[in-house]
């Protein structure tokens, strides 16, 4: 059992739970035993949230989309989780392509689940909190502390602060505008075509 506002790793991932609000950051590839383990915790927050949970996924270029059985692992899961939650953001930190690329694979896996109204793809970290905050309860934790446990959870994997800067809200809201988060973008298919093409993009397995 997790502790509430406590920080949890494994093996490349760290997770905090606090109030009603998952937080997560991807260092290492979605493999199976890494999914297993995020939608235990996942499903640990639903079991004592009735009004359903806010969850705030961070995706480093390190973290290689879902492999085959990550993926079955997600269509099982995310059936009996996905009408849980209120709200999923996902941040992707990376250049512009492998950002369409994971934001392709985020969508195929939530959308599928009549998620389209409650998938945000974020810009930026800053950015994301504050689409996350938006679906707030009264169990929801404020953007500082939420802002606090993503630093934490950089630092427990041994990577470098998140920037912090002004533009990030503003280019959020300019994705938004123009389409970004819902438009129709590359197919899965050709999305993971592409991953292959590039390769590997961490030695983490």
């Amino acid at each position: 059992m997790l502790t509430p506002g406590m920080l949890h790793t494994y093996d490349g991932v760290a997770a905090t739970v606090r109030g009603d609000t998952l937080s997560m950051l991807w260092k290492a590839p979605a493999r199976v035993q890494r999914s297993r383990w995020a939608y235990d915790v996942a499903d640990e927050l639903s079991a004592r949230s009735p009004n359903g949970i806010l969850a705030l996924m961070i995706i480093l270029p390190t973290a290689d989309p879902p492999d085959g059985p990550a993926r079955a692992e997600n269509a099982v899961r995310l059936q009996k989780l996905a009408p849980m939650v209120r709200r999923l953001v996902t941040v992707v930190i990376g250049d512009e392509l492998w950002q369409s690329i994971v934001r392709t694979v985020v969508r195929a896996m939530f959308l599928a689940h009549d998620g389209s109204r409650r998938l945000v793809l974020a810009s930026t970290i800053d950015a994301g909190i504050t689409r996350l905050v938006e679906s707030a309860g009264p169990a929801t934790p404020s953007h500082v502390d939420i802002d606090r446990d993503v630093t934490a959870m950089y630092a427990a994997l041994d990577v470098a602060p998140p920037r912090r800067d002004d533009g990030g809200l503003a280019a959020d809201a300019l994705a938004r505008a123009s389409g970004t988060h819902l438009r129709a973008s590359p197919t899965a298919s050709r999305a993971w075509d592409e991953l292959a093409r590039r390769g590997p993009r961490s030695g983490i397995r």
